[in-house]
């Protein structure tokens, strides 16, 4: 602590160091904006329990990799022939005496450990966990308990871990405030992760992946991180702000939405899918009851079997491919182009509107009675319908 106070705020001298050395001005920035928003970004350490339920305790010790630094030796390099240390070297000192560790363009600085907790499986059937910074991945393999795996700098407050009746809780730090990057590896038994009621996950920037869960209730609520999630649910819920979500479910219903970031589902035997982005892109492929996708200035791609489709997007452009004839379609657009491939031989009405596009259709049997109608209409765009 004593060395900790001659430096003054890590957070402060690691911005400045990084915009004096590397001249990376957004970087030092984000590290400030993050010092501001942290009371205490020291540590004492000395507790490294976690309780879990009201009579005992799971000892979290560290399980080697002590250190992880990449660039080590172009740090080496940098110094030969030099009294000045490294701005690697100088960099990595500052942080490990904070107890912090950052990443940039792929390179991690800071020392970090890996501490093991143990947890009974009897009696869970649900999982929540909330994180901030980092890695956060939960899988499945055969085992008996549940291993959690955080991986951070020695110094740095633990992540607080306690149960709620059935549900597992985990939570990024013991004091809640912000510590950094650190990553998190949550390992169920695979017949827990098979009969799961609920798995809520909320993070901020962590990047989060789930694969070979089967539950009921999946949420996973992530504000710039990315989403890789390979799960099975009763029903889903997936939202990011600015991260893209990378999605293979098989889902009754699944629920889907981003701000920025693209959105790619894969789906089988859903029964209704709705995908929303304001700027991202939306790709979709799977067969399902009901789609409905829309989107600001994304474009919307579908292929495989849908049996009611709506989509709706301002100026993104909007691409069908259906290997089966749907009962219903809806598809609008502002000033995007409109383009369906339907099943050779296809029986349909069409409703097809654009004010100032082109509008064809080709291949389309148009002269049964009862035949399905589908309605397309644009203001600037161009619409074609064809087998």
């Amino acid at each position: 602590m004593e060395i900790s106070a001659r430096l003054g705020n890590p957070w402060e001298l690691a911005a400045s160091l990084l915009r004096e050395e590397l001249g990376v001005g957004e970087a030092g920035n984000r590290i400030q904006n993050a010092a501001a928003r942290s009371e205490t970004p020291f540590s004492s350490g000395e507790d490294q329990k976690n309780k879990v339920g009201p009579d005992h305790w799971i000892q979290t010790s560290p399980t080697g990799a002590k250190e992880q630094r990449t660039g080590s030796t172009s740090s080496e390099e940098e110094g030969k022939g030099s009294s000045r240390p490294s701005w690697r070297d100088k960099l990595n000192r500052l942080l490990n005496t904070a107890g912090i560790k950052i990443e940039i363009n792929g390179e991690y600085f800071g020392n970090t450990a890996t501490f093991e907790t143990i947890i009974p499986a009897n009696g869970i059937d649900e999982l929540e966990i909330h994180w901030m910074s980092g890695n956060l991945d939960v899988s499945a393999e055969d085992r008996e308990d549940i291993l959690l795996s955080e991986d951070r700098n020695e110094h740095t407050t633990p992540m607080r871990v306690e149960t709620r009746g059935s549900c597992l809780c985990v939570f990024y730090a013991q004091d809640g405030s912000f510590h950094g990057s650190k990553d998190l590896n949550v390992t169920l038994p695979t017949e827990l992760a098979h009969r799961l009621e609920r798995c809520t996950v909320q993070a901020l920037s962590a990047d989060t992946t789930l694969n070979g869960l089967a539950v009921h209730e999946l949420s996973v609520k992530t504000a710039s991180g990315e989403q890789d999630i390979c799960a099975s649910a009763d029903r889903a819920v997936l939202t990011s702000a600015s991260g893209n979500l990378e999605l293979k479910l098989n889902a009754r219903e699944i629920t889907a939405s981003t701000a920025s970031g693209d959105l790619e589902l894969t789906a089988q035997g859903t029964e209704l899918a709705k995908l929303s982005s304001a700027s991202g892109d939306i790709n979709c492929c799977g067969s399902m009851r009901q789609l409905s996708m829309n989107s600001a200035s994304g474009d919307l791609e579908y292929s495989g079997h849908a049996m009611r489709i709506q989509t709706k997007t301002a100026s993104g452009d909007c691409s069908l491919d259906l290997d089966q004839t749907p009962e219903e379609m809806s598809l609008s657009s502002v000033s995007g182009d409109v383009e369906v491939t339907l099943p050779r031989g296809t029986a349909c009405h069409l409703q097809l509107n654009s004010r100032t596009g082109d509008v064809s259709f080709s291949g389309i049997r148009t002269d049964v009675q009862d035949a399905p109608i589908y309605r397309v209409q644009t203001v600037s765009g161009d619409i074609d319908i064809h087998d």
